[in-house]
């Protein structure tokens, strides 16, 4: 967007001097289930990427995540194949640690490993 712009908001008003939209795309996507109950419903999943500041997560509560970035800048021609190394994480349930590999000349978006369960930590009742 070119040039500075006003916002008016009731009795304020904003100047808007630079605007900028930002688009990335999934570049990995997966679920992950309970292993007792089949659907997970973890309010705190969460993915992390290991050793990579180039890509960022996106995970909804029923398993669901993608992790995002800029394909080409990634993942290079010269650099395919690669192996993109995450955690999963839920509170109250074991980390899962997978990997996923970006094969030679890929569409975007790859799956992630399929059959992922979680397993709930185990819970000690004492009385």
């Amino acid at each position: 967007m070119s040039g500075a712009y006003q916002v008016d908001n009731n009795n304020d008003v904003y100047t808007v001097v630079n605007a900028e939209t930002s688009y990335f795309w999934a570049v990995i996507t997966g679920a992950a289930s309970d292993a007792i109950f089949g659907t997970l419903n973890a309010p705190g999943f969460a993915v992390e990427v290991l050793n990579r500041t180039d890509l960022g997560t996106k995970a909804l509560a029923n398993g669901q995540y993608a992790i995002t970035g800029y394909p080409s800048q990634s993942f290079p021609a010269s650099a395919l194949p690669a192996t993109v190394n995450y955690v999963l994480s839920a509170p109250g349930y074991r980390d899962v640690p997978l990997s996923a590999t970006i094969p030679v000349n890929p569409t975007f978006p790859v799956a992630g490993p399929t059959g992922v369960a979680m397993l709930l930590l185990p819970v000690r009742i004492q009385g």
